[in-house]
């Protein structure tokens, strides 16, 4: 009878013995496994390419328009969510901040409900908050950047709270306040871009913290005294998918989710939800709407929340397509987009910086020159109060349609990131009140790149008018029927 091995030769053979049926495993089942990973992997790219494959497919097989528009077919109140606008951190040559005071009648002809500006802590505010009241606007304020007293530098560590919430606190009681500039209705966002390298690159619920910033500026907002009505939120993301904790290429967390759970488990306020989106895509910007509503929904505790894209524009860098019609149609063809889906777009930016002949993102440039994106917008603020049903739309010819007591507006858009098609289109507007009509009808096209109006009447006796349009690639057109009298009998 052979003696017992020891503990350790027992354990030394186990050990073997499980290594040799892994080795044997792997080399019998090693095409198998092989496979499973390449069918992994397939479905991945599959899912990361599907939205490319998509947009692809669509343009190979572009579906024309045929637009019919019923007037007496209401779609509820007409919101204006493109009516507000953003002004980043361009400078002078001596430093300081671009001023908003040489271009303010053109801002007022737009009539913005609000106009965003940054660099509130690190720059002079006051005056600028004063030019967006005399343009006839509320500020919607980004509180950034650290002073001095707050932080080794404006977007590093932090080292003094309270000095940053003593900041905070002024700043509310100075722009809000009953005794100071007492503006009702101002919007507080918290920081720019804190996901983005150049503004901080903060984490969420750990290290360099958002949410340990988030809860210091509440708690300096909540410290202002006698102040009118005012909201609060953020968080401004760069990036929106950003992952806060990834396995094989899918994410398991997302930095927003991460937020919203902080703001649920801890009651903070949160009067709204603000994002950054760049894009020639126009399905980037309701796919990010519904990537944050499936986020929120699922913490129950959270209140409603406004939707705000307080940065947006078709391409994020300098680029020379900011000064062009291909702009200006994309402007119209995602502001079509936020109606229903955001309750405020402010559009980036208002002025170019003394550069803008490398492409800047103003509306206007530096000499207050308006750009056809300004035109874009300026037709866009003729759609009147009420949506009624526009139908026929096609690949790249889309629109919106409204109506009131005195007549119709109808904008159409033919926006084509190649900039190559054309199309012919019928367009039909049905169920107008019979009556007499004014007809103004604006292009804003390559060939008429500040727009060009013609105004002619007709009799509509049966309520009904037609017309086709021929629509150069990335061009805006207006219908707006007036009413001027109505038909007896």
């Amino acid at each position: 009878m052979s003696s017992p091995q020891p503990p350790s030769k027992i354990k030394c053979t186990t050990m073997k013995s499980a290594r040799h049926k892994k080795v044997s495993f792997m080399h019998k089942y090693w095409k198998q496994l092989v496979l499973i990973l390449v069918l992994f992997g397939s479905v991945l790219l599959t899912a990361f390419l599907s939205k490319d494959i998509v947009h692809l497919l669509s343009q190979a097989a572009p579906i024309p328009a045929n637009i019919v528009v019923d007037v007496a077919s209401s779609k509820g109140k007409l919101e204006h969510p493109w009516a507000a606008l953003s002004q980043g951190g361009e400078s002078e040559s001596n430093g300081s901040l671009v001023s908003l005071s040489p271009v303010t009648s053109q801002i007022k002809a737009l009539s913005p409900k609000y106009i965003r500006l940054d660099h509130v802590f690190d720059r002079p505010y006051e005056n600028r908050v004063r030019e967006i009241l005399a343009a006839g606007a509320v500020p919607f304020i980004s509180l950034s950047y650290f002073p001095a007293d707050v932080a080794n530098r404006d977007v590093g560590t932090v080292n003094n709270w309270s000095a940053w919430e003593r900041h905070v606190r002024d700043l509310v009681e100075n722009v809000s306040g009953r005794d100071h500039l007492n503006v009702s209705g101002v919007y507080y966002e918290v920081w720019n871009e804190p996901d983005g390298p150049g503004f901080g690159a903060f984490d969420i619920g750990r290290g360099k913290d958002y949410f340990e910033l988030y809860e210091h500026t509440l708690a300096g907002v909540n410290q202002a005294i006698n102040v009118n009505d005012f909201k609060v939120g953020g968080p401004a993301l760069a990036d929106l998918r950003r992952c806060n904790n990834g396995l094989l290429f899918v994410c398991q967390t997302f930095w927003l989710d991460d937020f919203f759970r902080l703001v649920a488990s801890r009651h903070a306020r949160l009067d709204f939800i603000s994002w950054h989106r760049y894009s020639p895509r126009l399905s980037d910007y309701n796919e990010d709407v519904n990537f944050i509503t499936a986020l929120y929904t699922k913490h129950a505790t959270l209140p409603p929340a406004e939707k705000i894209i307080t940065e947006w524009g078709s391409t994020p860098e300098r680029n020379p397509v900011h000064n062009s019609v291909l702009d200006a149609a994309h402007l119209v063809a995602a502001a079509r987009t936020f109606v229903g889906f955001v309750d405020l777009a402010t559009k980036f930016e208002v002025r170019d910086g003394p550069e803008s002949g490398r492409g800047g993102w103003g509306i206007l440039y530096y000499n207050g020159q308006p750009k056809p994106s300004y035109h874009a917008l300026r037709l866009l603020n003729m759609l009147r109060s009420e949506r009624v049903l526009l139908s026929g739309e096609g690949t790249n010819v889309t629109g919106i349609a409204s109506r009131d007591s005195s007549g119709a507006t109808v904008i159409l858009i033919n926006y084509d990131q190649r900039n190559s098609h054309i199309e012919t289109v019928p367009v039909s507007i049905i169920n107008l009140p019979p009556g007499r009509y004014r007809l103004t009808k604006h292009v804003l096209n390559s060939s008429s790149p500040q727009g060009k109006e013609k105004i002619d009447t007709f009799a509509s006796f049966k309520g009904t008018y037609t017309t086709s349009e021929i629509m150069l690639p990335n061009s805006v057109v207006v219908y707006d029927l007036q009413l001027v009298g109505l038909f007896e009998g």
